[in-house]
C-alpha cells in the first residue's frame, strides 16, 4: 500500500556512488508498489535507466529530482512516457537540457512544474509547459549558507525535539548540533543505558549541562546508569558544569567520586539519591572548587556530618544552597556552616513532617552568649524556610538579623516565630522586597492568660511598614486544621497601616477572617496595587468589592471560596477596572457576571477546600506563591490571537471562547466568516441586523427555515448587500421575492436555493448578471425555476460555473441543461437528478437530430465530478453525452439511469484514464436478450462494462454496486457476475467497496476479496448469500480496516468474531443481522456501531 517515497542522500559525491541503494533495487521497489509521490535527492546512482522503469509506474502521479547527476536528456525522453505523471519538479539536475525538458511537456499535460537551478534549462523552455510553472536559475538550500549562519539557527532552536529533527537534514546540521549541543536530559528510556549514555556522551562532545532523571522507574524498564556511567561522563565531558541525578539509585558515593575530574563542575542536584552518603559529598566538595549550587532533596543517608559542611563553607564559593527533607540534617547542623555564609546568595532549608519538627537542642548554644552564631550572611538575597522549630534555641531565625541584603523571604510554618524576629529583621533589611508568612495556631500566653492563635501580631505589620519601604510583594496566609477559625494576631489596622506605607504591587491573603469592607476601603487607595487574591475571606461583601472598584492600578483580580459577595460586587469592579485577569472559583458569583470581564478569564463553581489550598502552597516553598506571575491574553500578540481562532471550527466553541474577554470577543467577530440561522432568529429584521454589525467579514451565511409554516420577507430591506460586502457564499432556505438584491454581493461566488418556492427564473437571471464571480449553484426543490429561460444561458455564456448542483427541480429537464454551451468547458462538478418515480419518461428532446454527430457539440474536458440520478435517455442521447466527452473525469454515480448500457460504461474506461470513483445503481429491466430471441427483466449492465473498467481503470479506488427490485433466490436479475466482480477487484487498486443487495456474491467472491490488497473498506448490504464461511476468509484480508455489515441474514457472532480477532479494526458496522448479538461485537473495533433494525438501502433514493 506503499503510496509515498522519499529518498534523500546528503554529501554524497557525485564521483563515487556511496549510497547503499542500487538502481536494481529502486526499479524493483517502483514495480511492486503502487506509488503515487517519488522523491529522490542526492541519487546518484540513479540514471537513465532508472527513468525507463519511472516510465512503466503507471500510478505515479508526482515527481521530484533533485540533485540527480546522472539523468540525461535520454531520461527525460523516457520520462515522457509516463502514464499519471501530472507534477514534476526538477531541481540542481545539470544533466539535461532544454530538448528534454521539453520532450516532457509535449507528452504529459502537467498540473504544475518546478524548475530550479538546473544550468542547461532555460526559461525559455518552461514557459507555458504547465498549468503552474515555477523557474529559477539559481537553487537555495541550507548547502549556501556559511558555517556561523548554521551555528546561528541552531542557538535560536531550544526544544530538544526540534534539535533531534534538524539534525536528521544532513550530516552538516548533524555535526554542527552536535559541537554545540549543551544541554541533554535522560531516563528511563535510555537502554542499554551504559552503551547508550557512551554514545551520547561521544556525540556531544560540549556538553554543558546533564539531567540524570529515573523518575518512576520499575526493574522492568532495564538497569539505570550506575557508576561507570558517571566515569563515562567524567571523561567525555570535560566540560560539564550542571549535573542533576534523581531517582539514581544504582550511584554511589563510589560514582560520586569520578565527579571530582569534573573541574568545571558549578552546580550538582542530587534529587532521591539514596545511595549517597556525607563521604561521597565530601569527595566532591574537595575535588570540585568551582561548586557554587548544591540542592539536597530526600537524601536520608547524608547527615550533618560537619565535615563536608565545614569544608564547603571554608572554601567560600557556595552562592546557592538546598537542603529539603533530609532526615539526617538538621538545621542546626548548617549553622556550621561558617564563613561559607559570607558568600551565599540563596539558602532554602525544608522540613516535610510538619507535626513532628521538634528536634534536639544545638548542642553548641550557650544562653546569653551573644556570640553563638558568631558568623556574617550580609549576601544573602533569598532565604526560604519551612517546617522548623526555634523552641528556646535561635536555630536558622537568627539568619534574620543578619541579612542586611535580604530581598526574598519565604517563612512556611516556622514554630517559635515570633514579632521580636520579625522587628529585627524590619531593622536590618531595608531592601526587603517580598515576604511570604504562612501561619498556624499555637499556644500562646496573653494578657487574659494562655491563648490559642496565631504567633505574629499588629507589631509584625506595623515593624514592616515602618523599616521595608520597598517591600512590594506580601503573602499572608493562614492556615488551621480546625473548622473553627481560631483568633488571628494580625487586626484591620495592622494590614491598614501596611498597605498605606509600603508600594505593595502584589497582595494574597488566604484565611483572614478579620479582613472585611473596612480593609478593602483601605485596599481602594492603595495606588501602587496591581495584583490581589483573596482566598477564604469571608467577611468581604458587596460593599467593599464596590470600594475596590476604585483602586487605580488594579488589573489582575483573584477570588476563591470567598462567600460574602455577589454578582453586584464583581460586576462593579470589572465595569470600573480594565482587569487583564479575572479567576473566580469557589464563590457565589455566576459565570454570566464575569464573562468578557477581563482579557483572561477562568471561572470554576467549586474549588478546592481552604485546608487542600493550604497544603499545596505549603508544598512548594521554593515557589512563593506571591512571587509567580500570570501568561495573560496581553501578552500575546493579535495575529496569533486570530490564528488561535481560526483554528477553532465548532460554532458553539467560537460563541464560548468569544465570551472569555473583550479581546477575543472583537477578534472573533473579526475573524467569523460564516454563520447559519434559522427560525430562532427574532425578530428577524433586527436580529439579522445586530449579526450584521458584528461579524462585518462574512464570507458565508446559510439560513434554514425548514419546519417553519409562515413566509418571511427579508430581503426587502437589502440586508445582504448592505451588510456582507464580501459575501461569498449564500444558502437560502426560505421564501425569497427580492432576489435581485443580491446583484450587490460582487464577491458571491456560491448560492444555494434549496425548497425556494417563490424563487423564478426572472430572480435567478438577475443574480447571474450581477455575480460576476458566482462559481456554485445549487438548486433543489425550485419548482417556480424554468430551465428554458434565458438564465441558464446567461451562466453558460459567462463561463464562469464550476459548480452545478440541479435536484427534483420539475420545470428543469436534462434537455434544457444541455444549452449550458459553453459554461460546460469549466465545469468541474455537475450533478442532476430527478425525484424517483417510476414513470420518468421525459419529452424527447426537441433540439435532437438522429445521426447527427454535432448534435451536442460542447466540450466539457475539465469536468471531474459527474452525479446522475434517475433520468431516461431513450431513445434520445440526453445527458448520457457527457460520459464520451469528460476525459478528466475522477468520480461517477449512475443511479437508476434508464437507457445506460455496456456500450457507455465501455466509452468511459475509453476516455476516462483517471477514474477514480464509481458508483452503480441499477433496477431490474427489461432487457433484450442476446441473438434477438426475445427479452427478460434483468439489471441493464452485464460484465463487459466491469471487464472494460478492469482493463482500462487503473486508478479505480472506489466501487459501489446497488440492485434494486432483485429477489434474493433469482441471482439471474443481476447482469453482473461473481466472475466479472472479481476480475474487477484483480485489476485495480481499489480501496472502498460498497455492495447493496448483490445476491450474486457469496463465499467465493468473499474468498476472492481476501486476495485484495488494498481492500480497506467494505460494506457489504442485503448480500444474502454471504455465510461465515465467507466471514473466514474475509479474515485475511490484509489491509482491512473498517467493515459494515446490513441485512446480511447469513452471518453469525462466530463470523463476524473471526473478523475482529484477525484484523485491528478501526471501524464495525453492524445493523439490521438478526444472527449477530451485540455482546459479540464488544471490543471488536475502535469504533463500534450496532442496530437492530436499519432503514431500507433504497430510502436515500426515494426522493
Amino acid at each position: 500500500m506503499l503510496e509515498v517515497v522519499e529518498l534523500t542522500m546528503f554529501a554524497c559525491s557525485p564521483d563515487y556512488p556511496e549510497i547503499g541503494f542500487t538502481q536494481e533495487g529502486l526499479v524493483m521497489f517502483f514495480q511492486f508498489c503502487p506509488i503515487r509521490d517519488l522523491v529522490l535527492c542526492g541519487a546518484n546512482i540513479f540514471d537513465d535507466d532508472g527513468m525507463k522503469a519511472l516510465a512503466s509506474a503507471q500510478f505515479l502521479e508526482t515527481l521530484e529530482l533533485m540533485d540527480c547527476k546522472e539523468i540525461t536528456d535520454a531520461g527525460m525522453r523516457l520520462l515522457a512516457d509516463c502514464p499519471s505523471l501530472v507534477n514534476l519538479t526538477l531541481r540542481q539536475c545539470d544533466g539535461f537540457s532544454d530538448v528534454g525538458v521539453t520532450e516532457v511537456v509535449r507528452a504529459r499535460k502537467l498540473d504544475s512544474l518546478i524548475v530550479e537551478g538546473c544550468s542547461q534549462v532555460s526559461v525559455k523552455s518552461v514557459q507555458g509547459a504547465a498549468k503552474s510553472v515555477h523557474f529559477e536559475r539559481d537553487c537555495p538550500g541550507y548547502g549556501r549558507l556559511n558555517r556561523s549562519s548554521l551555528m546561528e539557527i541552531m542557538k535560536r532552536v531550544t526544544r530538544t525535539s526540534d534539535l533531534s529533527s534538524l539534525s536528521l537534514v544532513s550530516k552538516r546540521l548533524y555535526t554542527i548540533d552536535a559541537e554545540h549541543r549543551s544541554t541533554i536530559r535522560v531516563g528511563r528510556g535510555l537502554w542499554p543505558a551504559k552503551e547508550a549514555l557512551l554514545t551520547l556522551c561521544s556525540r556531544f562532545s560540549n556538553l554543558r549541562k546533564v539531567e540524570i532523571n529515573y523518575h518512576d522507574w520499575t526493574r522492568g524498564d532495564g538497569n539505570q546508569i550506575d557508576n561507570q556511567g558517571l566515569l563515562t561522563l567524567s571523561t567525555c565531558c570535560p566540560l560539564l558544569t550542571d549535573l542533576i541525578l534523581s531517582f539514581c539509585y544504582y550511584i554511589d558515593d563510589s560514582g560520586l567520586a569520578y565527579l571530582t575530574d569534573c573541574k568545571k563542575l558549578v552546580s550538582l542536584r542530587l534529587n532521591s539519591a539514596k545511595n549517597i552518603t556525607s563521604s561521597g559529598l565530601l569527595v566532591v566538595a574537595v575535588g570540585c572548587k568551582n561548586l557554587s549550587g548544591l540542592h539536597l532533596i530526600n537524601c536520608n543517608k547524608i547527615s550533618g556530618n560537619p565535615e563536608w559542611l565545614k569544608y564547603l563553607g571554608s572554601d567560600g564559593s557556595l552562592e546557592e544552597l538546598v537542603v529539603k527533607n533530609c532526615g539526617g540534617i538538621s538545621q542546626y547542623d548548617l549553622l556550621l556552616f561558617g564563613p561559607g555564609w559570607m558568600k551565599l546568595q540563596r539558602f532554602v532549608f525544608e522540613v516535610s513532617n510538619l507535626y513532628n519538627i521538634l528536634r534536639l537542642r544545638d548542642p553548641s548554644f550557650v544562653a546569653n552568649y551573644q556570640h553563638s552564631y558568631n558568623f556574617c550572611c550580609e549576601s544573602l538575597k533569598d532565604l526560604r524556610l519551612r517546617g522548623i522549630a526555634t523552641v528556646e534555641e535561635i536555630g536558622l531565625c537568627s539568619l534574620l538579623g543578619k541579612c542586611k541584603s535580604l530581598q526574598i523571604l519565604c517563612l512556611h510554618f516556622v514554630l517559635g516565630l515570633t514579632d521580636s524576629d520579625m522587628i529585627t529583621l524590619s531593622q536590618n533589611c531595608r531592601n526587603l522586597k517580598s515576604i511570604s508568612l504562612q501561619l498556624e495556631p499555637v499556644v500562646g500566653v496573653g494578657p487574659q492568660g494562655r491563648v490559642f492563635r496565631m504567633p505574629l501580631t499588629d507589631v509584625s505589620l506595623k515593624a514592616l511598614a515602618l523599616g521595608c519601604r520597598m517591600l512590594q510583594i506580601v503573602e499572608l496566609a493562614v492556615y488551621s486544621r480546625h473548622t473553627s477559625y481560631p483568633e488571628i494576631g494580625f487586626s484591620q489596622e495592622g494590614l491598614a497601616t501596611l498597605f498605606q506605607s509600603c508600594p505593595i504591587r502584589e497582595l494574597v491573603l488566604c484565611g483572614a477572617n478579620i479582613f472585611d469592607d473596612e480593609v478593602m476601603k483601605a485596599l481602594s487607595s492603595a495606588q501602587f496595587l496591581e495584583t490581589l487574591k483573596l482566598m477564604d475571606c469571608k467577611r468581604i461583601t458587596d460593599a467593599g468589592m464596590r470600594l475596590l472598584a476604585n483602586s487605580s492600578s488594579l488589573v489582575n483580580l483573584t477570588l476563591q471560596d470567598c462567600r460574602g459577595f455577589t454578582d453586584d460586587g464583581v460586576s462593579e469592579v470589572v465595569r470600573s477596572r480594565n482587569l487583564d485577569s479575572l479567576i473566580v472559583q469557589g464563590c457565589r458569583v455566576s459565570w454570566k457576571a464575569v464573562k468578557g470581564a477581563a482579557k483572561s478569564v477562568r471561572y470554576d463553581r467549586n474549588c478546592p477546600v481552604y485546608g487542600r489550598l493550604k497544603r499545596q502552597i505549603a508544598a512548594k516553598p521554593e515557589d512563593c506563591p506571591a512571587m509567580s506571575s500570570m501568561l495573560s491574553l496581553e501578552d500575546l500578540p493579535d495575529a496569533l490571537l486570530a490564528e488561535i481562532v481560526k483554528r477553532i471550527t465548532n460554532t458553539s466553541d467560537l460563541k464560548s471562547i468569544s465570551l472569555v474577554s473583550k479581546r477575543l470577543y472583537t477578534i472573533e467577530a473579526e475573524q467569523r466568516s460564516s454563520i447559519r440561522v434559522g427560525s430562532d432568529l427574532c425578530p428577524a429584521i433586527d436580529a439579522l441586523s445586530a449579526l450584521c454589525s458584528r461579524f462585518p467579514n462574512l464570507l458565508e451565511v446559510e439560513m434554514d427555515y425548514s419546519g417553519w409554516k409562515f413566509h418571511w420577507n427579508l430581503l426587502e430591506k437589502h440586508i445582504f448587500s448592505l451588510h456582507f460586502p464580501v459575501l461569498r457564499d449564500l444558502t437560502l432556505y426560505i421564501d425569497d421575492i427580492r432576489m435581485g438584491c443580491l446583484a450587490s454581493c460582487k464577491n458571491l461566488m456560491s448560492l444555494r436555493l434549496n425548497s425556494v418556492s417563490a424563487i423564478g427564473s426572472c430572480g435567478l437571471l438577475s443574480v447571474a448578471v450581477g455575480c460576476k464571480n458566482l462559481t456554485s449553484l445549487h438548486i433543489i426543490k425550485c419548482n417556480h425555476i424554468v430551465g428554458s429561460d434565458k438564465w441558464l444561458e446567461y451562466i453558460g455564456s459567462a463561463g464562469s460555473l464550476e459548480e452545478l448542483v440541479v435536484k427534483n427541480c420539475k420545470r428543469i429537464s436534462q434537455y434544457d441543461l444541455l444549452k449550458f454551451g459553453p459554461g460546460w468547458m469549466k465545469l468541474k462538478k455537475f450533478e442532476f437528478k430527478f425525484k424517483r418515480s417510476f414513470n420518468t419518461y421525459e419529452p424527447r428532446d426537441p433540439c435532437y437530430v438522429d445521426n447527427y454527430q454535432y448534435g451536442y457539440d460542447f466540450c466539457c474536458e475539465s469536468l471531474r465530478d459527474v452525479t446522475l440520478a434517475t433520468i431516461v435517455t431513450k431513445p434520445e442521447i440526453g445527458l448520457r453525452c457527457l460520459l464520451t466527452k469528460c476525459k478528466a473525469l475522477e468520480r461517477l454515480c449512475l443511479h437508476y439511469v434508464i437507457g445506460i448500457s455496456d456500450h457507455d460504461i465501455i466509452t468511459i474506461s475509453q476516455n476516462c484514464s483517471n477514474l477514480r470513483s464509481i458508483s452503480l445503481s441499477q433496477e431490474m429491466l427489461l432487457c433484450e436478450i442476446p441473438g434477438g430471441t426475445g427479452v427478460m427483466a434483468r439489471t441493464p449492465l452485464t460484465d463487459d462494462s466491469l471487464n472494460a473498467l478492469a482493463l482500462r481503470s487503473h486508478m479505480l479506488e472506489a466501487v459501489e454496486l446497488m440492485f434494486y427490485g432483485c429477489a434474493p433466490d433469482w441471482p439471474s436479475e443481476i447482469a453482473f457476475t461473481q466472475d466479472g466482480l472479481v476480475t474487477l477487484l484483480q485489476s485495480c487498486p481499489i480501496r472502498h467497496l460498497v455492495l447493496r443487495g448483490a445476491n450474486f456474491f457469496d463465499d467465493e467472491g468473499m474468498e476472492a476479496l481476501s486476495c485484495a490488497q488494498f481492500l480497506e473498506t467494505l460494506e457489504l448490504m442485503q448480500c444474502v448469500a454471504v455465510t461465515d464461511v465467507g466471514m473466514r476468509f474475509l479474515a485475511q484480508s490484509p489491509c482491512l480496516k473498517n467493515l459494515t455489515l446490513q441485512m446480511c441474514y447469513e452471518v453469525t457472532d462466530d463470523g463476524v468474531c473471526e473478523v475482529a480477532h484477525a484484523r485491528d479494526l478501526e471501524s464495525l458496522t453492524v445493523e439490521s443481522c438478526n444472527q449477530i448479538s451485540v455482546e459479540a461485537l464488544h471490543g471488536a473495533a475502535k469504533s463500534v456501531h450496532y442496530k437492530v433494525d436499519c432503514p431500507s438501502y433504497y430510502d436515500r433514493y426515494k426522493d
